[in-house]
């Protein structure tokens, strides 16, 4: 079985993390990484997440997501650029016509139907008509710095 070829664009703190964990995960490779930062953009994603490279082949970090995200080349890329609906829709479009699978950390992709009705149906035509899905996980920042925190303290009387 051949392992996933997974692309990431944005490479910050919610990009980065994402590449930390697949980088300890079996079957997935990182094949390619897209940020336009000018203290990552070029370098090794090994040298920026301070890991070894451990016999993998070495992914620099492109500035161009055309350089990253190809037809047939990549199954899924991780967009963790944007928290919003309008910010990400070019690029969740884009990865779509490339006939590659997207999963998106934008906050409001976790139920984007609410207040982008027109935007979310033509999203999914796309996504049905190149044969790849899309899945928001409203994860970047609203789980982790919200809902998470919300949870955990919820019970308490005081948190410090």
């Amino acid at each position: 079985m051949q392992n996933v070829k997974v692309a990431i664009w944005g490479f910050g703190a919610m990009g980065s993390g994402i590449g930390g964990t697949l980088l300890r995960k079996k079957g997935v490779d990182i094949v390619g990484v897209c940020d336009m930062h000018p203290d990552r953009m070029g370098k090794s994603i090994y040298d920026v997440l301070g890991v070894d490279r451990a016999g993998r082949p070495d992914v620099i970090i492109q500035g161009k997501i055309e350089d990253v995200v190809k037809k047939g080349e990549v199954d899924l890329c991780f967009l963790a650029t944007d928290s919003f609906v309008k910010k990400a829709y070019d690029k969740m479009k884009f990865v779509l016509e490339q006939g590659v699978n997207c999963i998106t950390t934008a906050e409001e992709m976790s139920f984007p139907m609410a207040q982008y009705p027109e935007e979310s149906k033509e999203l999914d035509r796309i996504a049905k008509a190149n044969g790849v899905s899309l899945l928001g996980t409203g994860i970047n920042p609203g789980l982790v710095m919200d809902l998470l925190a919300i949870c955990l303290s919820g019970a308490m009387t005081d948190v410090d």
